[in-house]
């Protein structure tokens, strides 16, 4: 199937599945959680999570729950970045953000319960792996979501002052995005129940080299691409000109960046010897993107 299709179906499929397990209570919190959740984004998480499940043989219905729960916390994870306290988006995915739609208090609810529901899922009887597997893969999202990941990148982001040098650049990268993309391409192995160690390691070399090109890649686009020309949701958050890779290097250097990780994250994958290319394919593609 040529990569364009496979994405197209696959964002379809995880649409369709959240939009039948988020809660469709007529209250507010339960609309913010959809409104934050459906009807955008290039759910790049969740197709690696597909990709990889599937390259390894996973249940499909298993990999709908994983690849949901992944995107479950990306979502709670934009909706408190735009906050007044935090970054002050009012534009996400191309419409008013969580807070601006609702209110403070509500996104900050919607955020919570995304986050809660996201492990909730995990724990779901359809989920075909044993009880081990299934702690991997709470491990997994809570380290990459929690204070060793994610919010500690968010922390970091905070204050820009202090993140003067590439190897500072890199180590926001790394917890803000770097690790949840990391967690959605090692539960989707753990989805299809690989305990291969081999496998493992490189998978996780693959998706924290892939991690650090994507965010390198959005920081450049963010800085040259006009409103009209980028969703306002690919971009993490308003960074910091100085918190990226252009400041530090210019352009054409953080260009060279992006083009070394992502080489050496399909090196990873060679190393692997897959019969089925999929992986690489969406590589390739998140390689050419423009947005």
């Amino acid at each position: 199937m040529d990569i364009n299709q496979y994405i197209s179906n696959h964002q379809k499929r995880i649409e369709s599945f959240l939009d039948k397990i988020l809660p469709k209570h007529n209250n507010e919190l339960h609309m913010a959680m959809r409104y934050s959740t459906l009807g955008g984004g290039k759910r790049i998480r969740p197709l690696l999570t597909y990709a990889t499940g599937e390259i390894l043989n996973a249940d499909p219905t298993t990999l709908d729950y994983v690849a949901a729960a992944v995107e479950l916390v990306h979502s709670y994870s934009l909706i408190h970045d735009d906050l007044p306290a935090m970054d002050d988006d009012a534009i996400r995915r191309g419409k008013p953000s969580c807070h601006k739609a609702f209110n403070e208090a509500i996104a900050i609810l919607a955020g919570d319960a995304l986050l809660s529901f996201a492990f909730e899922i995990l724990t779901a009887e359809e989920i075909k792996i044993s009880a081990e597997m299934k702690l991997h893969l709470i491990q997994h999202l809570a380290k990459a979501s929690g204070a060793s990941g994610m919010v500690l990148g968010q922390a970091l982001d905070l204050y820009p002052e202090d993140i003067m040098n590439i190897e500072s650049i890199v180590n926001v990268h790394l917890h803000k995005t770097g690790l949840l993309i990391q967690a959605s391409v090692l539960m989707g192995a753990h989805a299809a129940k690989c305990d291969n160690e081999k496998i493992l390691n490189h998978l996780s070399a693959f998706a924290q080299n892939l991690g650090l090109a994507y965010q390198i890649q959005d920081d450049i686009l963010d800085l040259e691409a006009s409103a009209e020309r980028i969703e306002a949701v690919e971009v993490s958050d308003k960074h910091h000109e100085q918190c990226s890779y252009s400041f530090l290097l210019g352009t054409e250097g953080a260009e060279e960046e992006v083009k070394r990780y992502y080489k050496t994250a399909l090196e990873n994958l060679s190393a692997l010897n897959l019969q089925n290319s999929l992986l690489a394919d969406l590589t390739k593609h998140l390689m050419n993107r423009d947005h």
